[in-house]
């Protein structure tokens, strides 16, 4: 009988554990079935009170995609393009159609970011960063979501 009892508690464990599991599994069907070769990364939306969040956020956003093989353009040229269409607001380009910026750049995606958190917290000896952003990835030939993805990271230089 407590044999029994113990499988029964083990597969009932194995089944909630396996529940959790799979709701961290993210979905790449859309991705995958695009397959874009190239990302305009765009200037990203600043939700926050730091006005420097954008420019340091957009200036390192960039390289994760260009070493896993995928042509980014690049952040200066993208922005001076922008300025020149009309977009020189980061509130502007995200309301934008994404297969007009397409068309514009000839890109395959268009990644959007959006900074909802950006607190610095200094200290004595020691100094740290909270941030939460959103990033979207969005089709240029059909302006369709690709993936989406919320995060939140800490960044402190000291350790």
């Amino acid at each position: 009988m407590n044999s029994r009892m113990i499988a029964v508690g083990l597969i009932w464990l194995a089944i909630g554990v396996s529940g959790c599991a799979a709701t961290n599994v993210k979905d790449y069907s859309a991705f995958r079935a695009d397959s874009p070769r190239s990302i305009l990364v765009v200037p990203a939306l600043n939700n926050t009170t730091s006005v420097t969040a954008p420019d340091y956020f957009h200036s390192t956003v960039s390289r994760p995609f260009a070493e896993r093989g995928y042509y980014v353009f690049p952040a200066h040229m993208t922005k001076r393009l922008l300025e020149e269409q009309g977009l020189f607001d980061a509130g502007l380009v995200h309301s934008a159609d994404p297969t007009r910026l397409g068309a514009l750049f000839g890109c395959g995606a268009i990644l959007y970011i959006v900074i909802d958190r950006w607190e610095s917290r200094y200290m004595v000896l020691a100094t740290s960063t909270n941030v939460e952003f959103t990033y979207t990835l969005r089709s240029c030939g059909t302006g369709a979501t690709l993936w989406e993805h919320t995060e939140a990271r800490t960044y402190t230089p000291q350790t």
